[in-house]
């Protein structure tokens, strides 16, 4: 049976997957980018999600060796800064629009798409090295939370650009997504602290981390 510590671990990285989902969603920030004063071709305005959809698949095998190298807490950390970063400097499209689809291919597609599968990686690995047992369902469970994401974050970054513009609404949601991801690395971290790195069948390298 899965102990109540094992429980909290997989809800914790089930929202963490949640928040990484949103990288799906990029059909909502495609429509400003067609008209003035960016004018990005239709062509064109695909290459963000394509970059950052190729960096999250490339980023998986070294991922795995840094997970053993640095510890899972860092490596979320890391990764929950990478994806805030990424979105910050998409907004500063708004000073330079002739450069924009370039500075939203670095943002969005390597940047976050980098730190997107920093963080994806984690729970793949964990859940094989937890459970000996139900591993399908453990990992069918954290991924849902990917694939459910664009239900909320679609319609929410929806809002937020109709409202703010595409400029401060990639801006919100760098700063959001990057306070959310920190706070569940954090949760993360004091549940390691308050039942100790056993339940979660860490190495004594990932203890130092």
């Amino acid at each position: 049976m899965m102990s109540y510590q094992l429980r909290w671990f997989l809800v914790i990285r089930f929202l963490i997957n949640f928040v990484l989902g949103s990288v799906l969603v990029w059909s909502v920030f495609r429509p400003p980018l067609l008209e003035p004063p960016y004018n990005t071709s239709t062509s064109f305005s695909t290459l963000p999600y394509s970059i950052s959809v190729l960096f999250f698949g490339l980023t998986m095998m070294p991922a795995s060796k840094l997970l053993t190298r640095i510890g899972l807490i860092r490596l979320s950390f890391i990764g929950s800064v990478l994806i805030g970063l990424g979105y910050i400097l998409c907004s500063t499209i708004s000073f330079s629009p002739h450069l924009a689809i370039l500075m939203i291919s670095m943002g969005f597609g390597i940047i976050v798409g980098f730190g997107t599968g920093l963080i994806y990686i984690i729970p793949i690995a964990m859940i094989n090295r937890l459970m000996s047992s139900n591993k399908g369902f453990a990992l069918g469970f954290v991924l849902m939370g990917f694939g459910l994401s664009a239900l909320l974050t679609a319609p929410l970054s929806d809002v937020l650009v109709k409202t703010l513009g595409i400029s401060f609404g990639f801006l919100t949601l760098g700063i959001v997504y990057l306070a959310i991801l920190s706070s569940l690395s954090f949760a993360l971290k004091r549940l390691i602290i308050i039942y100790g790195p056993d339940f979660l069948c860490l190495s004594n390298e990932d203890r130092l981390h």
